[in-house]
């Protein structure tokens, strides 16, 4: 028998009621005696089933469990082969970090070069350092996102 949720529209009560499946809701809140007592949908709780024989692999025939041994030791054998693979993989990852984070220095000064920019007193010397800033700061930019293309292709493989 499922527990249910209720709650009064009136008073604002809340409790829970065990009840059957086939039972009617109630409607008659016990704190405050009107009518307006709602059921709440919940998520339930899930089915348990214990022993055996509630799963497919419980009744495989024994030409199938040897066939799955076979496959066991061919698996086993390629096992190696993908340990090679997931380290160049992550070596890939690695090698695209490390150039993110050199992106990432070459747009941290490019910053500081257009906050010095700002700071020159000489408005010509200004100007030129505002420019060189821009040009450093649209390189950067370019490198880091060359960098996210190459890592993101060395990721998918």
């Amino acid at each position: 028998m499922p527990t249910y949720d209720y709650i009064c529209d009136s008073c604002g009560c809340s409790f829970e009621r065990f009840q059957s499946i086939t039972a009617k809701s109630l409607r008659l809140c016990p704190k405050c005696g009107k009518r307006k007592l709602k059921r709440l949908i919940g998520a339930g709780t899930g089915v348990i089933f214990k022993g055996s024989g509630f799963y497919q692999t419980d009744y495989r025939s024994e030409g199938y469990k040897k066939a799955e041994e076979g496959e066991k030791k061919t698996t086993d054998k390629d096992a190696g082969k993908k340990d090679t693979e997931s380290k160049t993989t992550e070596t890939k990852a690695k090698e695209s970090k490390a150039e993110a984070q050199k992106a990432k220095e070459k747009a941290d000064e490019a910053a500081q070069a257009i906050k010095e920019a700002q700071r020159a007193t000489d408005p010509k010397t200004k100007a030129e350092k505002q420019a060189e800033a821009q040009q450093a700061a649209e390189e950067s930019a370019e490198a880091a996102q060359r960098s996210l293309y190459r890592s993101n292709d060395r990721i998918a493989i």
